[in-house]
């Protein structure tokens, strides 16, 4: 007899061993951001119509905080140090938070 199932992981009756890791672009009304370019090579811009200072948190892919810094309007980040692949970028303003993907590719 076989001590294995034949149940997906993550099919919808396994409800106890399922992890699905991801994040969601989510935008905040009234708060506009450009991220540009994306993807990036070297460095990326923020764009944004805020005056008053804003926090940058740069997220790899298995939620490790990678950087973080603040800025205000439009800003240049280098990112020349970091490897190739998808980040998550969490920036906020006050009570607002958005979520925003940024590809780096060589």
């Amino acid at each position: 007899m076989n001590n294995y199932t034949t149940t997906p992981v993550c099919a919808p009756s396994n409800t106890t061993s399922c992890a699905v890791v991801g994040i969601e672009e989510i935008s905040s009304p009234g708060y506009q951001i450009n991220i540009f370019p994306n993807p990036a090579n070297k460095d990326f811009t923020i764009e944004t119509m805020a005056t008053e200072k804003q926090s940058l948190k740069l997220f790899g892919l298995h939620g490790n905080l990678l950087f973080s810094d603040e800025f205000t309007g439009k800003t240049n980040f280098d990112v020349s140090t970091f490897s190739e692949g998808v980040y998550n970028l969490a920036i906020k303003k006050g009570g607002d938070l958005v979520y925003k993907k940024l590809i780096i590719v060589r």
